[in-house]
């Protein structure tokens, strides 16, 4: 399994410990070593995205094609208009997911775990310290296995993190327990 190192970025298991070594001994929070950096993919965006389209042009079609279909014209004319107004929303929802997606990175550091994004001078970002993590988890769904992704979940105690449509999670999920392991 190959990947760009624009996608993800990190450091071997010798500089993973002598990085957290150090960052213990000078005992600053703001000076963590980044273990690894991911982008994660749009594949499945993308699929929804062309889903939508395929599944909305063919209702489009047929109510086109048969006028007399829901009984009257304009009965058939106002599903018409439902139809393409939803299949409008749905689609510029998923364009926003993916500008949401493309500008999001996750970043696991010898002390925390953290995801953020920038979209339109909108910035969020979210951090959970190794320490207060109770539980983490590592799912893939059917379409999650045939494209090599997956999604780690977080979980503090109030809230969580969730790290989705993540390339080769379950190395990260690995790199994230190890931090734990250390940090208890």
């Amino acid at each position: 399994m190959s990947q760009n190192t624009d996608d993800r970025d990190f450091l071997n298991d010798e500089n993973e410990s002598a990085a957290h070594s150090r960052s213990s001994q000078d005992g600053n929070p703001s000076d963590t070593n980044k273990l690894m950096k991911i982008k994660p993919t749009i594949k499945p965006e993308l699929i929804q995205f062309g889903l939508v389209l395929i599944i909305g042009f063919g209702l489009i079609a047929i109510l086109y094609d048969n006028p007399q279909l829901l009984g009257t014209v304009e009965a058939t004319n106002i599903a018409l208009v439902f139809v393409q107004i939803v299949i409008a929303i749905v689609l510029i929802r998923i364009i926003i997911q993916i500008l949401i997606i493309r500008s999001t990175v996750y970043t696991i550091t010898d002390r925390q775990v953290r995801s953020e994004y920038d979209l339109l001078g909108r910035n969020k970002s979210r951090e959970v310290p190794y320490n207060r993590i109770r539980s983490v988890g590592y799912s893939q769904g059917r379409i999650e296995n045939i494209l090599k992704i997956g999604t780690i979940s977080i979980n503090k105690g109030l809230g969580g993190l969730e790290l989705t449509s993540i390339p080769s999670g379950d190395e990260a999920y690995r790199i994230i327990q190890r931090q734990i392991e250390r940090a208890t």
